[in-house]
Order: structure tokens, then C-alpha cells, then sequence
């Protein structure tokens, strides 16, 4: 694995650690959260694939929880992730995602569909064209799934980020 992606990888897995499976971190503002996860997500190693596919999800956990929104609009004046670039090349590796990594996928789709269902990509993202929206729908809302129990844990731990359990 190239020395980058690992150390890169690395970071991102021991700030979700430290922060109990949070996904709140500076994704504007530094380097290493300004690093374009998508080029990754068809990668042969699935562990680098899983985490980051988890950035992308947590890039989305930041828009859905409104701690901050990571994506670019067309006004900013600093760095941000290009929310089509990551659409696209998710839905190009989706059927491999699903089967490889099923609850990343899942929770992927899942923050996707609150999103548009809370505020409408289009009013967001007014910089993109809605046939990305549309294509975004067809290629990934149609796909009715269960939710497995336990997702989230099963997410991180696909992308091998074990929390500790709490002891009550």
C-alpha cells in the first residue's frame, strides 16, 4: 500500500477512534481531510477501499448531523470535497460495494436518502446539474434493503475501526 494512502488512512481511522465513532473533524480545513477519498473506491485492497469509503460517509454524517457542510457550492473561499465527484465514482463501483462491503454501502445509501429527503440536494448543492441528482436517485434510492442490525458498528469494523465497548 502507497506510504500516503496508508498513513492518510491511519489519521482518519485513529480521529474516528479517539472520537468514539464521531465523524467530527476540520474536513475543510486540514490536508489529510481535504484528501479526495474517491479516487479510492475502487481500489483491489479492501481495507483502504472500506476506509475510505467511511470518509466519504463521514463527509456525509457532517451535512446530515449540521456540525458543517464539507462540500463545494460555488462561493466558498477554501478547500472543500466535490460532492459530484464522489457521487459518481460511487455509483460506478456500487454493485462491488454492495457485495464486498454491504454496511458501508448501507449506511452510505442511508445518509444519501435522509439528506434528499430532508433538504433536497438541489437546494444544497445549487452548483450541480440535476441530472446528477436524478441519476443519484435511479442508480441508488430503488434498491429497497433491510437495515442489518448493529450497521454502524458493522460499518467501521469493515473498514477495520473497532470502538471499544462500554462497560455499564
Amino acid at each position: 500500500m502507497d506510504k500516503t494512502l496508508e498513513e492518510t488512512l491511519r489519521i482518519l481511522k485513529e480521529c474516528i477512534l479517539r472520537d468514539g465513532g464521531i465523524f467530527d473533524l476540520g474536513w475543510c480545513e486540514e490536508f489529510l481531510y481535504l484528501y479526495p477519498f474517491y479516487k479510492h473506491f475502487d481500489n483491489e485492497n479492501r481495507v483502504l477501499k472500506a476506509g475510505f469509503l467511511i470518509g466519504f460517509w463521514g463527509l456525509l454524517c457532517e451535512w446530515e448531523d449540521g456540525s458543517g457542510f464539507p462540500f463545494y457550492t460555488g462561493v466558498e473561499e477554501f478547500g472543500c470535497h466535490h460532492f459530484d465527484k464522489y457521487a459518481k465514482a460511487f455509483i460506478r463501483v456500487k454493485s462491488k460495494i454492495k457485495e464486498e462491503l454491504p454496511n458501508i454501502y448501507f449506511v452510505i445509501i442511508e445518509s444519501l436518502k435522509l439528506l434528499d429527503e430532508r433538504d433536497g440536494f438541489e437546494n444544497d448543492l445549487p452548483n450541480l446539474s440535476s441530472s446528477l441528482f436524478n441519476n443519484i436517485r435511479e442508480e441508488l434510492f430503488n434498491d429497497v434493503m433491510e437495515k442489518p442490525n448493529d450497521v454502524y458498528e458493522k460499518a467501521l469494523n469493515e473498514a477495520e475501526i473497532f470502538l471499544e465497548k462500554s462497560s455499564n
